[in-house]
């Protein structure tokens, strides 16, 4: 569509929103900001936008007389189906998104890259790996880099790594050239209709895929592995649990690929990541990396110095010989098992957050399998987490860890965890929930946890 003059209401006032909106002025649209939070609580970004847009609308009614407009862009905080969008789409008014436009409009290839958990630490190493090779690339989504942003500055020639969350595939009607499945489990039950939904979110990565398209799928996951199969395009599987005949794998001592012949890519050791999980991420990143035909020296040379994104298990400290390790986005019970099992040392847990209604009796399994030495209580659904942990020790006749009391800051939460950790243990920031009850987002959550403990 062609934006100039248009009345184009921006829906969400974020960083993708605010990218948005940047490039609808600069299409000549006449913007609107729409946002739940009122002026004052989105501070700089509404000093910075003020005389730029030509109206707000913001607060509770934020949704409203949305029929005004000839377009809407949905910012991905805000979801599709929500009633209020769904009911303006039966009034013709166009609803898209920063992620829409971009994929009706990018030149270039593109890779897309969901699954629960991972994402971007594979697009990363997907992204560095190209430029090792001396293939130009861009990385761009839910990473933090709005795509809309950098548009016009795209070559047909280059390469675009796309973090996707399912917020951004909701309503996308084109999917890219080479799409990555990671590991796909239960989440966002607060902004998805059901685990259906969710999932059906997610397949927009392949639905519409071509014959001569990819998909990078972790074969681990039934559910990856049934997103998969609505590709039409040609499936490259990885594993970490089964040697292939066919695909990318890993085992005990290392990352294969296996092509016809099984082919040995580095050794376990040798990856800068820490935990198994991480090497589901590589084991991805091989496959993308193999079917562009990145040469293995270039492989190898990031897998041995990157060490990892903020707040997805990284290592913060060591202080009186504790060890201290932010892993603020674990939102999920699957992401905090997976940072567990990472360990062998004695664990003191900061957990909990706002609830989303997860099932808890796998972490409760995880837990009492090798008890951490105390779990600190930091957000409202640790009470629920542990009467699930008490539950399933009282079935096997077994002792829960202790739990103690967090209080309402991350000051606090970290001393009363140092107050129990002794040399040789980990402090493990692993929340398994999400971060809003007492936080902005995950990632303040982890800079909290990074400045209190540096603060020692």
């Amino acid at each position: 569509m062609d934006w100039r003059g248009k009345k184009v209401a921006v829906v969400g006032f974020g960083i993708e929103g605010e990218a948005n909106a940047e490039y609808l002025l600069a299409a000549g649209a006449l913007v609107t900001v729409c946002d739940k939070c009122e002026a004052a609580a989105l501070g700089e970004r509404y000093q910075r936008w003020q005389d730029k847009v030509s109206e707000w609308r913001l607060g509770s009614s934020y949704l409203e007389r949305l029929t005004d407009f000839a377009a809407l862009f949905r910012s991905p905080g805000v979801p599709y189906l929500d009633p209020n969008l769904q009911a303006v789409v039966k009034e013709g008014v166009v609803v898209t998104s920063g992620t829409k436009e971009f994929f009706e409009r990018c030149p270039a290839k593109i890779v897309g890259i969901t699954g629960t958990k991972g994402k971007g630490t594979t697009a990363t190493l997907i992204y560095k790996m190209l430029q090792a090779d001396g293939k130009p690339a861009q990385l761009v989504g839910n990473i933090g880099n709005p795509a809309l942003a950098v548009l016009q500055n795209i070559k047909k020639d280059e390469i675009v790594v796309f973090e996707l969350s399912s917020f951004q595939l909701q309503d996308l009607e084109v999917s890219p050239t080479l799409a990555v499945v990671l590991g796909v489990t239960a989440d966002h039950q607060d902004h998805h209709c059901s685990v259906e939904e969710y999932v059906a979110a997610k397949a927009a990565i392949v639905r519409f895929q071509k014959e001569t398209d990819f998909t990078v799928v972790t074969v681990d996951y039934p559910t990856s592995e049934h997103i998969a199969s609505e590709t039409t395009g040609n499936v490259l599987p990885v594993s970490t649990k089964r040697q292939l005949e066919y695909g990318v794998y890993v085992t005990d001592g290392g990352v294969y690929r296996n092509f016809g012949v099984a082919e040995s890519i580095i050794e376990n050791s040798e990856v800068a990541l820490r935990g198994i999980f991480n090497l589901e991420n590589v084991a991805a990143a091989i496959a993308v990396a193999s079917i562009f035909e990145i040469a293995t020296e270039a492989i190898v040379k990031v897998l041995r110095s990157f060490k990892g994104l903020p707040h997805r298990l990284a290592f913060v400290r060591e202080c009186r010989g504790v060890s201290y390790w932010d892993n603020s986005y674990a939102t999920t019970p699957e992401a905090t098992i997976a940072a567990l099992e990472s360990f062998t040392e004695p664990v003191v847990l900061l957990l909990g957050g706002k609830e989303k209604g997860f099932d808890y009796t796998a972490l409760a399994k995880a837990i009492l399998s090798r008890p951490p030495r105390a779990i600190v209580a930091i957000g409202e659904s640790a009470a629920t987490m542990y009467s699930v942990i008490k539950a399933a020790a009282q079935k096997n006749n077994s002792t829960p860890p202790p739990l103690l009391d967090g209080g309402e800051t991350m000051v606090k939460m970290v001393e009363a965890a140092s107050k129990v950790a002794t040399s040789g243990d980990i402090v493990l920031l692993s929340p398994a929930a999400a971060s809003f009850d007492k936080f902005k987002n995950v990632t303040d959550r982890g800079e909290q946890f990074v400045a209190a403990v540096n603060a020692f």
